[in-house]
């Protein structure tokens, strides 16, 4: 192997002798040599020059170029003709040969002794030492990302070194992060992704990790090569804590249930309490508690649904999602639909009729019941009575009152009221419309009344009139 070298050949004319030259300059980096070759020829006698137009060619490993020109070899002096620098590659593991040659000869003139130049050798090139190569896989905090090294010659070995925000140290062929560097020649390393990594993307899923890997050749440093990777800080690890508690805080509700930690629906009032907590250097971005954002409690009035959510969502965009469905007594809210009316137009009695919706069961400590109340102000009566509630939560009342004098209305105060809810209706029984009445002066029909038509002699009486 050699960076330079020279080398010789022969041609039509034995005095005259052909020579090549060459030199090589190497890049570690670009793993090439940049080798340069020139074409010579020398005298070995006295007293003759040999010139004329020559036309030749240069080739160095594949690239082959050609030249004609003027030229003349003298004893004692060495004519250069064709030089080149052609750019080799070198193989994977830093290895290379090539052959370098030449042809030529003078034209013109037709006599001229140089006629043909057979000159070619093969050299190898100094083994280029190239920094190996190193790939990594993406990987979750607390697990491994796989780094893989591509040495170009076994004996090499190399350490590993990790930048990762403002973090940064060595790892070891165990794939430990450590202080200090250490060379190895394993050429996979799983390396654990500490803990400590998720200080530097407390607002970020993911961050980027750079590994230098740094080749030895012995104790020559020979380069060095650079890969990134992905670090994630996972969902599943790094999703945030969240709690909800849900308690009626309505007393009314309580005293019948027994237990706060049961609600009535549409009656109780909700206190949802949300505890939430960042891990892993997130912190908390938002809270909400059925769909309305709060800070750490919500009260919901009359909740319908038995089933609670919340959200919660951290500085890296991770969202957790929460329910309670608290125990909760089917409560169905009191309605009630009244009416009143005279059986008789000029009767002193009349009927009220009540119907509606009411919860029939239990609240856990007290059993709901029905009690509804009509007064009639202006006769000083009052009623109390308790419906009996069916199996699908409905009631229906009627009640006949009586002494309602037919010339005057009346108004009647209805009242439902069970443990929680109460309705209120204030109707109007109107004054009773007899058929007729008659006075000193005039009779009144209050129906609709037909006379027959009148006839005197068979004949209408306008008839009868034009014949008077």
């Amino acid at each position: 192997m050699a960076l330079s070298g020279i080398f010789y050949g022969t041609t039509s004319n034995p005095r005259l002798k052909p020579q090549i030259v060459w030199s090589a300059v190497q890049s570690p980096e670009g793993n090439y040599s940049d080798v340069t070759a020139s074409l010579q020829y020398t005298r070995s006698n006295s007293g003759y020059t040999t010139g004329g137009t020559w036309t030749g060619t240069l080739t160095i490993g594949e690239e082959t170029v050609q030249d004609t020109l003027y030229m003349e070899i003298t004893y004692g002096n060495v004519t250069t003709v064709l030089t080149h620098t052609a750019r080799i590659y070198h193989d994977d593991n830093g290895e290379k040969s090539i052959t370098i040659s030449a042809t030529g000869g003078i034209t013109y003139p037709a006599e001229a002794s140089l006629k043909t130049t057979t000159i070619s050798q093969s050299v190898t090139l100094d083994t280029i030492l190239t920094a190996s190569a190193i790939s990594a896989s993406d990987g979750n905090i607390g697990s491994c990302a796989t780094v893989v090294v591509n040495k170009k010659a076994s004996a090499f070995t190399h350490s590993l070194a990790y930048e990762f925000g403002s973090l940064s140290g060595y790892i070891n062929a165990s794939g430990q992060p450590v202080e200090e560097e250490e060379i190895f020649p394993e050429t996979v390393v799983n390396f654990f992704l500490p803990e400590s990594f998720y200080g530097e993307i407390p607002d970020s899923k993911t961050g980027i990790c750079t590994v230098i890997c740094r080749t030895y050749s012995g104790d020559r440093v020979i380069g060095e090569k650079t890969t990134q990777f992905t670090v994630t800080a996972s969902e599943a690890l790094c999703a945030p804590e969240v709690t909800l508690t849900v308690t009626d805080c309505n007393e009314a509700t309580i005293s019948l249930t027994g237990d706060s930690a049961v609600l009535v629906r549409k009656a109780s009032d909700a206190l949802c309490v949300l505890s939430a907590q960042g891990k892993n250097g997130a912190t908390i971005l938002q809270k909400q508690i059925a769909g309305q954002p709060v800070e750490d409690f919500l009260v919901l009035s009359g909740v319908d649904s038995p089933t609670i959510s919340a959200f919660v969502t951290d500085s890296r965009g991770y969202k957790t999602e929460i329910t309670s469905t608290p125990k909760t007594v089917p409560y169905v809210a009191l309605t009630g639909n009244a009416s009143v009316k005279r059986l008789d137009p000029t009767g002193d009695k009349a009927l009220l009729t009540l119907e509606g919706q009411c919860f029939r069961g239990s609240f856990g400590q007290a059993e709901n019941s029905l009690t509804v109340t009509v007064t009639v102000p202006a006769l000083s009566q009052s009623f109390t009575l308790s419906p009996e509630l069916r199996e699908d939560n409905s009631y229906y009342l009627t009640l006949e009152l009586s002494g309602l004098d037919y010339t005057r209305s009346y108004s009647v105060t209805v009242t439902a009221q069970d443990r929680l809810s109460r309705v209120d209706k204030t109707l109007t029984v109107h004054r009773g419309v007899p058929v007729f009445d008659w006075g000193e002066g005039d009779f009144a029909f209050h129906v609709p009344v037909s006379v027959p038509e009148l006839l005197i002699n068979g004949k209408t009486l306008a008839q009868w009139l034009k014949e008077v």
